[in-house]
Order: C-alpha cells, then sequence, then structure tokens
C-alpha cells in the first residue's frame, strides 16, 4: 500500500518565491443562481451542469467563479452518495508558474497590456484560478467530505509548492479552518515514485511509440471516492482546445526520466518515420498512392536520415524546399522530432499539425485509460470546467490572451462537458462549434487553394469529441445532452440547446492557426494537395511571440 506525501498547506507557506500574487478572498461570496431549468432529455447518466454568469464587473469575476464552481461541485456531489464522510482528490490545472513570466521585464507589460492578465491571481488564465479551486473545495467540505487532497505534477524547479503558491491556493487553505481537514499532494515528488504501466487506449490513430502511461500507484491506494478535475476552458496551441479531457491526462506521467519511463513532455514527441511511405500506409492503407514525398536530413551533413543515424537537428525536406532545424531526441525507443511550438521546433505547416493531431490521440487515450482504472478501483472522475475566466488564440501559459467566457460547466459526463463547452465557445449561430469548425475548413482550403470533402467531415463529425465519445461513451449530440442549468445573470435562460452560443459574451474564442482534421486526414492532404505540398516546410509562427519560457526553454 502506498499513499501520497500529505503537506498541511501552511507547510508550503513562505515567501521564498520571488513573485506572490494580489489575492481577494474576500470576494469568495457564494450567491445563489437567479433560476435554473432543464434542457434536453431526462438522462441523469449523461447529465451536464451548466452556470452562466454573462458580462459582470471585473470586481464580481472571482465571486461567481467561487459561486459557479461551488454549486456545480454541490450538483455532481448528488450523485455520488458515498462522498460524504470519504476522501477526495482535487486536480487543478496548474502546470506553468505565473511568476515566471511576471518576474520578466521583457514580459510583463506584454502580459498587462496586450495579453489581458493581471497579478490578481483570479484573473490570469494560465491557472486554474483560486476561486474556482476554493469554491470547489468548499462545496465539498460543507457537504461532508471528511477530507480534500489538492494534487499537481508541476514540471519546472520550483515544482508544485511554488506553482500553489504563485497561484494564491497556499494562501487560501492555510486558513485555520482547514486544518486537518485540505492537504497538498505532489503527485511525483520523489524520484522512486512507485508507477502503473497502463497501455494507452486507441481509437483508429496510430499512437506512435508512445503506447503507455505511467501514473503513481498511490493513486489508487489513496482510494478516492471522487476526483474532480478542476480546468479551464482554453484555446490551446498544441491541441486545439482544452476542456475536460487534457488536464486528467497528460500529467500521468512523471517529469522527469525515471527508471526507463520517458517524462511527461515526451508526449509531444512525433516518431521521425511517420513520413516514410511505408509509415503513410501502413497508416491510411496499403493501396494509397501518394503523389509527393519527404525527407528529414541531418542540419549538420544534409545526408538523409537512415537506420541507425541519430542526429540532434534535422531539417524536414521536399523536392524543392526544406524547414528550419528541428531538435530531436530518443524516445520509447524510437527517434522522435520535436514538435512542441513552446520550443521553436518544428513549426513547420506539416510537422506542426501532426505535433496536435497526435498530442490529442494520445492524452484522449491516456483520458480513457484512466477512467476505466480508476472505475474499476471505486473511484468516479468528475470534471468542473471555468470559462469565466478563460483563454483564447495560442494559449496555454501567456502565449494566449485571457477571454471572460460567461459560464462554468460541469459533469461525470466528459464528452458531454466538452461538447456544450465548446458550442459555448465557438458557437456564432445555432450550428455551434460544427458550423465554426465547418466554415475555419472552407476558410483554409480557400488560404491555400485547395478542397477536401475529408476536411470538412472532421469538423462536422468533430472528430476530437468522436475519438473522447468512442473511448468513453458520453452523449455529444448537441440534440440529445441533458442540461441542468443554473442561470446567474438575472436574464430570461435559454430554452433551446441550438442557442448555447448565445450564453458567450461577445464573439467567439479566438482559435488556433492549425487545420482541424484528424492525423489521417492530414497525412493525406500533405501527401496528394499540390498547393500544400509546396508550402509544406514554411515556419508558421502561430501566437507565440515571447521570450517562450523564461529560464527553462531558452
Amino acid at each position: 500500500m502506498v499513499k501520497f506525501t500529505k503537506h498541511p498547506p501552511k507547510k508550503w507557506y513562505g515567501d521564498k518565491y520571488k513573485f506572490s500574487p494580489e489575492l481577494h478572498f474576500e470576494r469568495y461570496n457564494l450567491l445563489p443562481a437567479c433560476n435554473s431549468t432543464h434542457l434536453g432529455p431526462n438522462d441523469e447518466r449523461q447529465t451536464v451542469y451548466l452556470a452562466h454568469v454573462g458580462i459582470l464587473p471585473l470586481d464580481k469575476i472571482a465571486t461567481y467563479n467561487y459561486s459557479t464552481s461551488y454549486r456545480l461541485t454541490q450538483q455532481l456531489l448528488a450523485q455520488v452518495p458515498n462522498a460524504k464522510g470519504g476522501k477526495v482528490l482535487v486536480k487543478p490545472n496548474n502546470t506553468g508558474f505565473v511568476g515566471l513570466f511576471f518576474n520578466n521585464s521583457q514580459l510583463r507589460e506584454i502580459l498587462l497590456n496586450k495579453k489581458g492578465m493581471q497579478v490578481d491571481a483570479d484573473h490570469q488564465a494560465i491557472a486554474t484560478q483560486p476561486a474556482v479551486v476554493a469554491g470547489i473545495v468548499d462545496a465539498l467540505l460543507q457537504e461532508g467530505v471528511r477530507e480534500v487532497h489538492v494534487g499537481e505534477n508541476m514540471l519546472w524547479e520550483g515544482g508544485t509548492p511554488r506553482a500553489f503558491w504563485e497561484t494564491g491556493y497556499t494562501q487560501y487553505f492555510s486558513q485555520e479552518r482547514y486544518d486537518s481537514k485540505v492537504f497538498f499532494v505532489d503527485f511525483y515528488e520523489a524520484d522512486d515514485t512507485e508507477v502503473l504501466p497502463f497501455p494507452i487506449a486507441q481509437g483508429p490513430y496510430d499512437l506512435g511509440g508512445f503506447t503507455k502511461c505511467h501514473p503513481p500507484k498511490a493513486l489508487f491506494d489513496e482510494h478516492y471516492t471522487l476526483i474532480l478535475s478542476a480546468a479551464i476552458a482554453k484555446i490551446h496551441n498544441c491541441a486545439y482546445y482544452t476542456l475536460a479531457t487534457k488536464n486528467f491526462s497528460v500529467s500521468w506521467n512523471p517529469r522527469r526520466p525515471m527508471r526507463g519511463i520517458p517524462p511527461r513532455w515526451h508526449i509531444h514527441g512525433l516518431p521521425a518515420n511517420l513520413l516514410d511511405i511505408k509509415q503513410v500506409r501502413h497508416i491510411i492503407g496499403a493501396d494509397f498512392r501518394p503523389k509527393f514525398s519527404y525527407k528529414y536530413k541531418n542540419v549538420s551533413s544534409k545526408e538523409q536520415i537512415q537506420q541507425g543515424n541519430n542526429p540532434n537537428l534535422v531539417a524536414l525536406c521536399t523536392d524543392t524546399s526544406e524547414s528550419d532545424p528541428i531538435k530531436t531526441y530518443m524516445s520509447c525507443g524510437q527517434r522522435v522530432v520535436q514538435v512542441d511550438p513552446h520550443h521553436h521546433a518544428g513549426a513547420n505547416l506539416v510537422t506542426l499539425n501532426l505535433g496536435m493531431q497526435y498530442l490529442v490521440v494520445r492524452y484522449t487515450g491516456i483520458f480513457a485509460t484512466m477512467l476505466q482504472k480508476l472505475g474499476e478501483n471505486g473511484t468516479r472522475v468528475a470534471t468542473v470546467c471555468s470559462g469565466i475566466v478563460g483563454q483564447e488564440g495560442e494559449g496555454p501559459l501567456v502565449y494566449g490572451s485571457l477571454r471572460y467566457g460567461g459560464f462554468n460547466v460541469a459533469g461525470f459526463n466528459h464528452a458531454g462537458v466538452e461538447a456544450v463547452g465548446l458550442d459555448i465557445m465557438l458557437g456564432k449561430d445555432p450550428r455551434g462549434a460544427v458550423g465554426f469548425l465547418d466554415d475555419l475548413a472552407s476558410s483554409l482550403e480557400k488560404e491555400y487553394k485547395f478542397s477536401s470533402t475529408a476536411l470538412h467531415n472532421d469538423a462536422q463529425r468533430l472528430w476530437t469529441l468522436e475519438l473522447l465519445h468512442n473511448l468513453t461513451g458520453g452523449e455529444i449530440d448537441q440534440q440529445k445532452i441533458p442540461i441542468e442549468y443554473m442561470d446567474f445573470s438575472q436574464k430570461s435562460p435559454i430554452t433551446s440547446l441550438d442557442l448555447l452560443y448565445t450564453l458567450r459574451p461577445g464573439r467567439p474564442f479566438t482559435f488556433t492557426d492549425a487545420f482541424y482534421c484528424n492525423p489521417k486526414t492530414w497525412l493525406r492532404l500533405i501527401h496528394t494537395e499540390k498547393r500544400l505540398y509546396k508550402q509544406a516546410t514554411k515556419f508558421v509562427r502561430k501566437g507565440v511571440e515571447i521570450p517562450l519560457i523564461p529560464g527553462v526553454v531558452n
């Protein structure tokens, strides 16, 4: 039996970090909903819980983020009667230090004036705001949960203690009323953390060599009654968007190499052999006839990579051009190329899109695996995902811009949570997210001067949600999702599921510069469409316009 090391929040309290956020805990006041209603069919298993707050004065944001998170958690707990007297884990999205960016003189002005961030911890979209975590935990304790753990797997030096301080969790839960009730845990705190290797659930898409996740054994030995993923709604430059799934998937690998297990960031590695014709045919079909081909060449020698040739820098080459240098490394026994745009490596049209697609496929599979394994262990997993203080453009971290989205959504139907969240974030008419992404496909066809039925098909079936649905269940059809709707805005509630987009203040969230399509579609397109082939190695700047990760990635 292995258990997490439980840290009283006061143990992590201190001023040893250079950054301390502005905090306004006096704003964490519990408000009732103005009205509530049920939308859609009656199916308790598929129910999505939705709170709408509308346009708010800035000094009211934290109050409503706290209140909606609290009320949504109460609704979730009604589905878990054995949580009373039990133990619950809250997993926020907090793997990027706020202070790392605000303390950098080059970035502070950009963050405050261009990205809309604030030093107030409840007005930053880098990590789950403290008002959200506080609302969830306070509801858990009020409803009779005996003990609450708040845990994370922070990547960088200073780890989870620094992340929790710079986001205000430590300051809030160090209050006396949480003594012996709330504890912090660091999932991979020890270098010898015992882990459980699980195969990643696979749908119709290739995983490459990254086929296992390694959650800590303690996650299962703690026997949590319930795990709540406390996420925030973001548009993401590596994964299109993040809502319910990504926050409870990528984290389940150690932050550093450990006993032959790759670190969690290796989930971004793109197989170096992926563009070999044999591999393309293996993925798409043996009868596929490409019109074009690609090669990786060693930057130093300009020689094509052969078996056993392991250069550190390569260029993606077509018949007429080559990309900027891309880093490579070994992962899971194979050579992979680095396509995380935070590193300004692999930022060309071909590999950047493949990198996003492979990341989505992998973390969706990890999420499905974790739901299954935890369910077999007697633990249910739910999501509370706030878009009240969300992010648009090229998030995460500070590459995107803060966006006040006006909603908070929760449920055990994670696919449904994502479907509802996407409709609110992206919808501009009754077609919802489908219409937005279908129109995006048309604009990309116009920009690159080609036509593709498959590109539109992927948008119309929301391929990322379809994959999540196929691996985890959960209703994603807009007209079939039952919604328990709470309105905090003092306006008339919506009466139809195709009006979800009207809950968002203003225009749709600014989307990432990417082709929304699955990896099979993209591989086929880049091997058959001449216009795409001609621009294949083109540098794609995306939204990463500031000095990467200061002190971590140079």
